[in-house]
């Protein structure tokens, strides 16, 4: 059977298609022209990188460097249909997580029923420069400054009701088995 047609046989509905956007390769006003045609394409979600540092140099590519949330601010204005969120956004080594639970709080008010999150570790060439600090040798002892934070914390906005859908990320298997243990948690 041809990959298209399981997609469209799936039990629970056909597959949703969406583009990643990527802040380190493109202006932010690139990008926002590229998430209003990909909304008017059919796609149905549009998430974007959060990244501080580019894959590449100058030599090699264009690059950039616009921030996530700002940017995404924009595509709620810009869109009206297409799911958004940040592909992955390092919680705690970048953000706060009371900071980054009041981006994503702001967002769903601008985009009601239209907001993923979506969390990771981070990488080094990301969050050092954030005050990260890696083992860059096998071995070697890492270690990160956690964020400074609450126990709680009240957000004055008229948040929508539930909750965003959240994704989480990351590259060594210890992220994946990290992941899984606290989905069965749940």
């Amino acid at each position: 059977m041809p990959i298209l047609d399981v997609f469209r046989k799936r039990p629970d509905g056909p597959a949703d298609y969406w583009v990643a956007l990527a802040h380190e390769r493109f202006q932010p006003d690139d990008l926002l022209k590229q998430a209003q045609e990909a909304e008017r394409a059919g796609f149905d979600g549009v998430v974007c990188s959060d990244h501080l540092a580019p894959w590449w140099t100058g030599a090699t590519a264009p690059t950039s460097s616009g921030n996530a949330w700002v940017w995404l601010g924009a595509v709620a204005h810009a869109t009206t249909r297409a799911t958004i969120g940040p592909a992955v956004t390092a919680i705690v080594h970048r953000y706060n997580p009371v900071a980054a639970a009041q981006q994503i709080a702001t967002l769903g008010v601008l985009a009601p029923g239209r907001v993923m999150l979506g969390v990771g570790s981070g990488e080094a060439m990301n969050e050092v420069p954030a005050g990260m600090s890696l083992a860059l040798l096998p071995g070697e002892a890492g270690r990160a400054p956690l964020a400074a934070g609450a126990a709680s914390a009240r957000l004055p906005l008229r948040l929508p009701r539930g909750r965003p859908p959240g994704w989480r990320g990351g590259s060594p298997p210890a992220s994946g088995r990290s992941a899984t243990r606290s989905r069965r948690r749940r």
